[in-house]
């Protein structure tokens, strides 16, 4: 025999009871099936017969009031379902004319019915009666319904202002719903002194609803242990079912066993049983599987979100479709589609978002950006702030193929009113437009910063790692708070701002007081790992050179590959160096010429200076109308070496253009940036540019030499060996000349060797001077060559020999030497 007929029995044939029946009736045994239709048929029965009102409350309180039609119910297939919910409204509606209480009981189960049983007409026209019946929750939750959006169509700001005026009147119900507004959709709830008096209340249900009030307001003020409490006491007095949800929801979080979980799981499966709809969706969320291995897995989890849906809970078919859509296990993307559309029609403002999406990425549905617009439209319009902030991008960077033209004055409109609605990434593109600037407005940074720092309060990455960048940029900057903005950021997962961290960890710009190079090569791994080029060229260059981590320079070549493919000019230019010193290459000219250009071509100084040099030394192939070209770009910026290596080009006169005078603005230029070479004192000396001036070039010599230029070390020396711009100082000068010598420099090799052969502010070590000499000689310096020929033939420093004096001697004159060409016979061709 079905349920159905063992039910409807008690309805077909009116039946006695045993005395007992009513007596024996308490909220345990009235959620057996076969009681509860028994109890049913005999509240029908008795309202027949005109029962006085205090026989009906025993049992119309326990068949609803304690949420035993619901548990009843709960697990009947929908045939059965169909029958009972007929049967219930049809018993409400019969007595509700001696039991106007019925009326309210019908109102609200034909909103909280199974989605395809809501009637929401009938349950405004059942309201209606039972506020004329004189039923006193009925209006506070009709109006409450209405402003929940639980009977959409309604004015919802009239019926809240219904609602406080029965308030206002003592409505203890009144009193209930109007907390429950104020504590769910408004702010700065403080409990009434009459809702206080509701715990002594003789109606039990205005008690349960009182303690339901209170937890959530100390929830709200964040007194976990006052509402835990209350939770407590509403589960033991009155068997609260959503009490007990909350109670479970809560303590979640602190269960530290599988033991403890399981028994949360068990207490949220009787808050759903007992009525409470919310505890089914979090049944499905808590048994998504961790771990999973079949399909099979999620069938508990999908179960319970099926539950929750079948009441109507539009977040459950949200995230029911999200499995659906995107779960590999479950995957079933026409079902995931309709549960999307299901979802959103039933107010998920989560699917309406979805679909938006998927409208628009095409990999689940065909593109339709129409959907995709209208969707974020009809969502701003009930000022949902992500669908502004979406019709903000729409605006920002244009749609050929809706038609929409970028309009950034537009864009910004949308990213502010969404940012006022507390939309963490609204706020950080206001503060990215005022930062930065946008159509007629310039940049506003002073009013960017409270948008950004509302958005890194709420963890917005972006927000945060902007702030960082502000505070390096401040009048005083401050890198210490520049670096707990981007460590902020990195922590949340942002790859752009663990390169930066990575960047103060290896350098200490915050100056904490040490480097943490391996630190750093952890934030620039994770960050080139999400494929973040800058840091991927710092990890290759932290690999090339072994920094933080062992050198590899496989490792090395393949992340400088990596950010050289997005052509970033820094792994450009390393991987020409690379490939011109054959450093994890082999060498390979061509190639680094080829990256080298590359790099110069996206404007990076260094790489046009190298590009030049190259091109004007003829390092691949001598070009000087290239290598000036790239010289004079990289010389725009004052970058120093292209200008001392142009100063040099003219000084020198590389190409015979005898043009000497522009080298000294080019040498200038480099000093204003504090980088020399001898280029300076050397338009000073000759006077080529300018007047010869002595002192200005000594002056100019001492700067480049302290700079470290070895040719001006030289210089500098000779300065003071011969008094030119300064007073004579021969210890001076053996200082400069044995610095320059140490550093290879052949002339100052000359000078210092002279100085050690004639003891001249030093000590006679003649057999220095000889060792200076031929170390110069053989590098061909025609005056070592000859200063070493006259110590073979004198004897100094060495054993006389006239072979070698000779043989020194024909080497000075084969390069040029004036004296050994006399000595030898040798004339100017």
């Amino acid at each position: 025999m079905s349920d159905i007929n063992v039910y409807e029995k008690y309805f077909e044939n009116p039946c006695s009871v045993p005395a007992d029946f009513v007596p024996n009736l308490n909220s345990s045994t009235i959620r057996d099936k076969d009681t509860w239709f028994r109890a049913l048929a005999l509240l029908e029965q008795q309202a027949a017969a005109g029962a006085p009102k205090e026989a009906l409350d025993i049992l119309f309180d326990l068949l609803f009031k304690s949420g035993a039609d619901h548990t009843v119910s709960i697990y009947f297939p929908d045939e059965v379902y169909a029958w009972f919910f007929e049967k219930m409204t049809g018993v409400l509606t019969r007595i509700g004319g001696a039991y106007p209480e019925a009326l309210l009981e019908k109102a609200m189960a034909l909103v909280l019915a199974r989605s395809k049983y809501k009637n929401h007409s009938g349950a405004a026209e059942a309201f209606q009666q039972a506020i004329a019946a004189g039923v006193a929750a009925a209006a506070p939750v009709y109006y409450y319904y209405q402003y929940a959006g639980l009977l959409p169509g309604a004015d919802k700001e009239a019926a809240l202002e219904q609602l406080k005026t029965l308030a206002a009147a003592g409505n203890p119900w009144a009193l209930v719903y109007e907390a429950y507004y104020q504590i769910w959709y408004s702010s700065g709830f403080e409990p009434d002194p009459a809702l206080e008096q509701l715990i002594n209340h003789p109606d039990k249900k205005l008690q349960r609803h009182y303690y339901d009030v209170m937890q959530g307001y100390y929830g709200k003020k964040g007194d976990r242990e006052k509402q835990i409490s209350l939770l407590k006491e509403s589960v033991s007095r009155f068997d609260a079912a959503y009490s007990r949800y909350v109670l479970a929801e809560i303590s979640w979080p602190d269960a530290q066993t599988a033991e403890e979980q399981k028994a949360l799981l068990k207490e949220l499966e009787k808050a759903y049983e007992d009525g409470s709809m919310d505890a089914a969706t979090s049944l499905g969320l808590k048994l998504l599987p961790q771990a999973p291995q079949a399909a099979q897995d999620y069938e508990r989890s999908i179960f319970w979100l099926k539950k929750s849906w079948e009441y109507g809970n539009a977040y459950a078919a949200y995230r029911l479709a999200y499995l659906y859509l995107y779960n590999e296990w479950v995957t079933d993307v026409p079902a995931g589609l309709q549960l999307l559309e299901e979802a959103k029609a039933a107010g998920s403002v989560d699917a309406a978002i979805e679909w938006a999406e998927v409208h628009i990425e095409g990999r689940l549905t065909e593109i339709d950006k129409n959907v995709t617009f209208e969707t974020f439209e009809v969502l701003h319009a009930k000022q949902v702030p992500y669908a502004t902030y979406r019709l903000g991008n729409f605006y920002e960077y244009g749609d050929t193929d809706l038609g929409i033209t970028a309009d950034l004055t537009r864009a910004f409109q949308y990213y502010k009113e969404a940012a006022e609605q507390h939309l963490p990434i609204a706020q950080y593109n206001v503060g990215r437009f005022l930062k930065y600037g946008f159509d007629d407005n310039a940049p506003d940074v002073e009013a960017a910063i409270p948008y950004f720092t509302k958005a890194a309060e709420a963890n917005n990455a972006q927000a945060s790692t902007e702030l960082g960048l502000i505070a390096e940029v401040a009048e005083q900057p401050d890198y210490a708070q520049a670096f707990a903005h981007f460590n902020k950021a990195a922590e949340l997962g942002y790859p752009y701002a663990n390169y930066i961290k990575g960047l103060y960890l290896e350098y200490d710009y915050h100056q904490s007081g040490k480097t943490d190079p391996a630190a750093a090569v952890e934030c620039y791994t994770y960050a080139a790992g999400y494929n973040e080029m800058n840091a991927a060229y710092e990890l290759g260059r932290c690999y090339k050179f072994g920094t933080g981590i062992a050198q590899d320079p496989d490792k090395a070549i393949e992340y400088l590959k990596k950010a050289a493919e997005v052509s970033n000019p820094k792994a450009l230019t390393e991987l020409a160096l690379s490939y011109e010193r054959a450093e994890g290459v082999v060498e390979d000219r061509e190639k680094a010429l080829e990256y080298m250009e590359r790099a110069a071509a996206l404007n990076y100084t260094y790489a046009q200076y190298a590009t030049g040099r190259y091109y004007l030394h003829g390092y691949v192939q001598a070009d000087s109308t290239k290598g000036l070209e790239w010289l004079e770009k990289a010389a725009a910026s004052e970058y120093p070496y292209a200008l001392l290596e142009l100063g040099d080009y003219y000084m020198f006169d590389y190409d015979r253009v005898e043009q000497y005078e522009k080298a000294l603005d080019y040498y200038r230029r480099a000093k204003d940036q504090q980088v020399y070479s001898d280029g300076l004192g050397l338009c000073y000396e000759y006077g080529i540019g300018t007047e010869v001036a002595p002192v200005a070039a000594f002056n100019a010599y001492t700067l480049a030499a302290e700079y470290g230029n070895s040719n001006a070390k030289y210089r500098l020396g000779r300065c003071y060996y011969e008094g030119f711009g300064t007073d004579k100082n021969l210890e001076a000068a053996f200082r400069w000349f044995g610095e320059s010598a140490h550093e290879g420099n052949d002339h100052a090799k000359v000078y210092l060797g002279r100085q050690y052969l004639k003891g001249e502010g030093i000590p006679r070590q003649p057999e220095k001077a000889v060792a200076l000499f031929t170390e110069a000689a053989e590098n061909e310096s025609a005056n070592a060559q000859y200063e070493l020929a006259n110590c073979y033939l004198m004897g100094a420093g060495v054993d006389e020999d006239e072979q070698k004096a000779l043989y020194w001697f024909e080497r000075a004159a084969e390069n040029g030497h004036e004296g050994a060409k006399k000595l030898t016979g040798r004339r100017r061709k």
